[in-house]
């Protein structure tokens, strides 16, 4: 009993080192496998599902912020039993290192987190374009006389520096210019309120609002409801006798994008599972859905 005692004792210190390597570890798995990610859409996806998400970026959290500062803090938490180290009792040595360990944990974060990308984690934004900008739709008389069919195409992270020659070696955007430079187009477009990441993106393109993520319901991935009461261009068009179909190489259920589509108008929606079972000529999916040249083929097909 007395030594069975004695070896708690010495994980008395266990919570503060944990504490100090857990937090080390994922400050550095954050700045390496992401870039400007900020409370609001941790909150937002941990709302929503994670499913389908790449399984790999889950196994490396286990492996580098957790199994692996569990070790270190069971090897330092041992070290007076390797004699390298004396003190009275082992009580001390546990509130020494708790101590340490805490003062080493707020001290790593000032050195290495920035204020800015502190301050960029937590913000709380806020902004009135909204209030000044937004038009109810209820509240505008929307008629389509003569109705077209209508492509919406969301591409990720394509952007003017693929015109670079200099760079690339050649305009790899020389066939979207030249439509580009026939119709209207937007310059100068920066990421509105809540937008800067795909789902928000997107969902602000059907119903003009942010997606922040006090604004969602969910019963701990239980079917829910997305935007319900957004009157969103999905429902417009819709109402108008349009038939919707949704196309993506990634598994819908990530961001909670299946139940977005289909609480706005999107009856025929096709995701990475749709395609394994409907288009086996295509195989596997990769480790985060269908490559962009598999999707268009299916699109053409669909068109």
């Amino acid at each position: 009993m007395i030594a069975s005692k004695l070896h708690l004792r010495r994980l008395y210190a266990f919570p503060a080192v944990f504490i100090l390597i857990f937090t080390i570890a994922v400050f550095r798995y954050v700045q390496k496998y992401f870039v400007d990610v900020n409370l609001g859409q941790i909150l937002f996806f941990i709302n929503t599902s994670v499913k389908g998400a790449d399984s790999r970026f889950v196994n490396l959290f286990i492996q580098q912020c957790v199994l692996t500062p569990i070790l270190y803090t069971l090897i330092i938490c041992y070290l007076p039993e390797l004699k390298l180290l004396r003190f009275k009792s082992k009580n001390s040595y546990a509130a020494f290192v708790s101590v340490l360990s805490l003062f080493l944990t707020v001290g790593y974060i000032f050195y290495k987190v920035s204020p800015d990308t502190i301050k960029h984690f937590f913000a709380n934004e806020s902004t009135d374009f909204y209030e000044q900008h937004y038009a109810e739709p209820r509240e505008t008389e929307i008629h389509i006389s003569q109705k077209k069919n209508l492509i919406v195409l969301h591409i990720e992270s394509l952007e003017s520096t693929f015109k670079n020659q200099e760079f690339f070696g050649e305009n790899l955007l020389a066939d979207l210019q030249e439509i580009e430079e026939k119709n209207v187009q937007f310059k100068n477009f920066q990421d509105g309120y809540a937008t800067d990441f795909t789902q928000g993106a997107v969902m602000a393109l059907f119903t003009g609002m942010p997606s922040k993520y006090h604004n969602l319901i969910n019963k701990f991935g239980k079917e829910t409801h997305f935007f319900p009461n957004y009157y969103s261009l999905g429902k417009i068009l819709k109402d108008n006798g349009y038939s919707l179909t949704s196309l993506q190489g990634t598994d819908s259920d990530f961001g909670g994008m299946r139940i977005f589509l289909k609480d706005n108008g999107f009856t025929d929606r096709i995701d990475e599972n749709t395609i394994q079972k409907n288009y086996p000529q295509y195989g596997q999916a990769g480790t985060w859905g269908y490559t962009d040249d598999i999707v268009f083929e299916i699109a053409k097909d669909k068109v």
